[in-house]
């Protein structure tokens, strides 16, 4: 079932925040609270991350200072609110990292997961530029349906990151930023 997702499903996170918590960890966190077994424990997070105790440690504290973790009824930790969406009509050094940081554990999944548990496709086609407003949008909705829809099927044990890439190859003479 094609499951909807509305704008209004999503918080969106100032460019500030995100600045605050710009590595790819704080938001595998706020999954990782999903999973039954969760611990909001910093030797639990950085085993199950591949990340140092340290960098787990502050990266909790970090989420619990910016109010994207709260402790539930029962006394477990969750993500606050909606899904996170971030304000990022425009680049930063923050999201550039960001980014560059999840191209690397991609890089990194191709050596390191069987097949069986990873995704990597791609195809070069021509687009005319003034569509790409209307690609991020396509994308943007496909993403978000597709995830709601696998959140939600079967029983999640593992945190994934969905990353999409729509860029040119052939070289471009417009301003970088």
């Amino acid at each position: 079932s094609k499951q909807k997702v509305a704008e209004d499903d999503y918080q969106t996170l100032s460019l500030d925040s995100f600045e605050v918590a710009a590595d790819w960890y704080h938001y595998a966190i706020l999954s990782l609270l999903e999973l039954p077994e969760a611990k909001f424990e910093a030797k639990w997070i950085a085993q199950r991350l591949g990340i140092s105790p340290f960098n787990a440690k502050l990266a909790m504290e970090r989420l619990q200072r910016l109010e994207m973790v709260a402790q539930d009824e029962e006394g477990r930790w969750r993500q606050s609110g909606k899904p996170i969406k971030i304000d990022n009509a425009i680049s930063t050094v923050a999201t550039k990292k960001f980014h560059k940081q999840l191209l690397e554990l991609a890089a990194v999944s191709i050596d390191r997961d069987p097949v069986s548990m990873r995704n990597f496709s791609s195809m070069t086609f021509t687009l005319d530029p003034s569509q790409m407003e209307y690609a991020k949008k396509r994308l943007r909705d496909f993403r978000r349906e597709l995830v709601a829809e696998l959140e939600v099927k079967g029983q999640p044990s593992n945190v994934y990151n969905f990353t999409m890439q729509l860029y040119p190859v052939t070289q471009v003479n417009q301003k970088k930023d």
